[in-house]
């Protein structure tokens, strides 16, 4: 069987060298030895071409050499875990532009890409692919979600959050026709009006009129003392936080304080008397109320300064008689009567009278005025 190998013009070379050698070896030639050729793209020679014979070269011995071993490639870091930073969401406000928030991530590997799942944004705001949430709410409430990032490697990490929308702000004024105030009204009579909806804290201007020398101007009302009678209006604009706007104005008519006068210290001397102690201004067609405090007898080494003993008809230490005696308001003063000591026993001492007014001059208390009565009601006058 002839086995013929294919070859390239190279190879059929070096094979057809080797049959030479093994030819001239079985006829007893001597001297003949395998040449190798290195590989390579030149034209092969011819087939009659014989090979000369050489002198067998000495064996050269190569230094033996190990291959130095390369460097490992350092591995690559793992990235960190993917986060979502914290992030705040302040209020919106109905039809408010709401200012872009961008949150951001930690770890991972970028680039990242943002949304947001369950729950749901505020009717009219947006979350883009860079993590900006914006827009204008639409509607008002408490709106919870999750922000969700994802990063080149899909891996995917999440926020809890929730943003509160509050209702466009109003403003309404309660002075718009007229609030009469007492004079001497403390703050609790500024109220300019209410605000609903907005997002604190509010702003207020003055867009017309002026504020009383002693007041001050605050959101939506007057703080201080109103001064004594006058009237004066004022237009205020109310901005909140967000930049909505609103405007008020207010009319005020300031009447006088009420107010007990008298001349000198109101007295009440002899056997059985009566003092009228006259008051004016206050409330406008108002009846204040009438109260007695500080009620103090006196005594002393004369027999008629002991009227306060408790016994013969007589009150109780620093008490008033129980008969025989009043004390009313009525047309415009305050009218106080004692009775007969011989009949309701003497008195002798004093005692203090307020009256309450029907506008308010504090968060807990109407306006008042008081005085102090004398009084000297003995038998011994009779």
């Amino acid at each position: 069987m002839n086995w013929a190998p294919l070859l390239f013009p190279s190879e059929m070379r070096g094979w057809i060298r080797v049959a030479a050698c093994l030819g001239a070896s079985a006829l007893g030639a001597v001297g003949c030895t395998s040449t190798t050729d290195t590989a390579n793209n030149s034209p092969a020679a011819s087939p009659s071409e014989t090979a000369s014979p050489s002198a067998s070269p000495s064996p050269i011995t190569s230094p033996s050499t190990e291959p130095t071993p390369s460097a490992s490639p350092s591995p690559s870091p793992t990235p960190l875990a993917l986060y979502v930073n914290p992030v705040s969401y302040h209020v919106g406000e109905v039809g408010i532009g709401y200012s872009g928030v961008t949150a951001t991530a930690t770890g991972g590997t970028a680039p990242y890409v943002w949304g947001t799942s369950g729950g749901a944004l505020p009717p009219g705001l947006f979350m883009s692919f860079d993590g900006t949430l914006a827009g204008t709410p639409t509607a008002e409430g408490a709106f919870s979600f999750v922000v969700i990032v994802q990063d080149s490697t899909k891996a995917v990490a999440g926020l809890a959050k929730t943003i509160n929308v509050a209702r466009h702000m109003s403003a309404s004024g309660s002075c718009a026709r007229l609030c009469s105030v007492e004079a001497g009204c403390f703050t609790v009579c500024g109220s300019l009006g209410s605000v609903d909806g907005g997002a604190r804290p509010l702003k207020v201007s003055l867009l017309s009129g002026s504020v009383p020398k002693g007041m001050s101007l605050v959101p939506l009302a007057l703080t201080g003392a109103f001064p004594s009678p006058s009237n004066f209006s004022l237009t205020v604009q109310i901005t909140d936080a967000l930049g909505a706007t609103d405007t008020v104005t207010a009319n005020f008519n300031v009447f006088s304080h009420i107010r007990l006068f008298y001349d000198g210290a109101p007295s009440c001397v002899g056997y059985g008397c009566q003092v009228r102690i006259p008051f004016t201004l206050g409330t406008p067609n108002g009846t204040p109320s009438l109260s007695i405090s500080n009620v103090t007898c006196a005594s002393g080494a004369d027999a008629h300064l002991q009227p306060c003993t408790g016994t013969g008809g007589e009150p109780p230490p620093n008490t008033l008689p129980s008969a025989g005696f009043s004390a009313v308001v009525s047309g415009g003063e305050v009218v106080i009567d004692f009775g007969s000591p011989g009949q309701f026993g003497n008195w002798y001492g004093t005692f203090v009278i307020t009256l309450t007014d029907q506008s308010p001059c504090s968060s807990s208390s109407n306006c008042t005025t008081t005085i102090q009565v004398n009084i000297d009601n003995w038998v011994g006058y009779g």
